[in-house]
């Protein structure tokens, strides 16, 4: 037992709908938050299961471009 939980929750700054789907063409499968929230809530989140240490290799920095890209293309605004 590795003493972490399942999933990582990811705030992603961007609609993580979006990221997913650019993610999915590239062959990456990554959940958006809304999909586990009744309400829809979580809108920037991502669940990063983290039981497939081979895969979140290959998977993360594909994930850190994509995210990266979408902040070049549409900074953040502080609040």
């Amino acid at each position: 037992h590795s003493g972490v939980g399942s999933s990582l929750w990811v705030d992603t700054g961007e609609v993580a709908t979006s990221l997913s789907a650019r993610l999915r063409r590239g062959g990456v499968i990554l959940f958006p938050g809304p999909t586990f929230s009744p309400s829809e809530e979580f809108a920037s989140y991502v669940r990063l299961p983290l039981g497939h240490r081979a895969h979140l290799t290959t998977a993360l920095p594909l994930i850190a471009e994509a995210v990266s890209m979408a902040n070049l293309r549409s900074p953040l605004v502080a609040k």
